[in-house]
């Protein structure tokens, strides 16, 4: 319980304890279920969350952007956002 609670009373979580759940807007999981420590938190910062996906680890690369929808229990892979080089075009080594 958090301070200042009363007995049989929830409180919200403590933000200092789950810092990475400030940074990410949602959750994925590759093990799980709706009451697993993840997504339980998840629905605590109000954060979706896709539990259970098979081999996501492997799936999705670092820093890949995705989009999910944990009503229907779905993960999309998005394109790159990084544009592609134009054929020809001159690439600064130091950027």
């Amino acid at each position: 319980m958090g301070s200042g609670s009363r007995p049989g009373t929830a409180s919200p979580p403590r933000r200092s304890r789950s810092p990475v759940f400030l940074t990410v807007r949602g959750l994925v999981t590759e093990v799980g279920g709706l009451m697993t420590h993840g997504a339980v938190i998840a629905r605590e910062y109000g954060l979706p969350a896709v539990v259970g996906v098979e081999h996501a680890t492997r799936l999705v690369p670092d820093g890949r952007w995705i989009r999910l929808d944990a009503t229907h229990g779905w993960v999309e892979l998005l394109p790159d956002p990084t544009p592609a080089p134009r054929p020809g075009a001159h690439r600064d080594p130091s950027a």
